[in-house]
């Protein structure tokens, strides 16, 4: 059996990367960094607005604290889309485009800069979210696969094929 797919790295690939990392790498820094973003968002809110209440004037630090709050709660609520763009510019230039092949005893991704081999076993984790199937193979490296590109069989048995292979499951993210 064999399955093929042909995934571009684009900013929507790449972004769903990112999020299905974030999800289920469990990565502690990176959870606190977004819990104590977060707490500094709501302390900055509450310290430009508590001077309101009191019948304070409008003034330019109360503008600046609540810039402060705004552009860290859109990086939070982004961080996706951000991490998925500076993936894009570190991604050397001839691997946006991968063909992929699974088969019985490997994964073959190709680009234009060569050929990739990697084995079942050496698969850390498996995503799949609605348009993709992500398979993490170290905390600095993961592959794409675009499911509407997918030939050779369908989303369920190229599903249950690489769970079989890889002996686990796929996580949704």
């Amino acid at each position: 059996m064999e399955f093929r797919f042909e995934t571009t790295y684009d900013k929507r690939a790449l972004t769903a990367m990112a999020k299905a990392a974030r999800k289920t790498l469990g990565n502690t820094r990176r959870k606190v960094s977004q819990v104590l973003s977060w707490i500094i968002v709501v302390v900055a809110l509450v310290l430009a607005f508590l001077p309101l209440f009191y019948g304070a004037p409008f003034s330019m630090v109360t503008v600046v604290t609540l810039a402060v709050a705004v552009i860290l709660a859109v990086m939070q609520l982004s961080v996706d889309a951000l991490n998925g763009a500076v993936a894009k510019n570190k991604l050397p230039k001839g691997s946006e485009e991968t063909s992929a092949v699974f088969n019985e005893l490997k994964i073959l991704s190709k680009t234009e800069l060569g050929v990739s081999k990697f084995e079942y076993e050496n698969i850390m984790l498996m995503v799949e979210t609605k348009g993709y199937f992500i398979l993490i193979l170290s905390e600095t490296h993961a592959e794409i696969y675009d499911k509407r590109t997918l030939t050779g069989g369908t989303v369920d048995e190229f599903r249950t094929f690489v769970e079989a292979k890889a002996n686990q499951k796929f996580k949704k993210a």
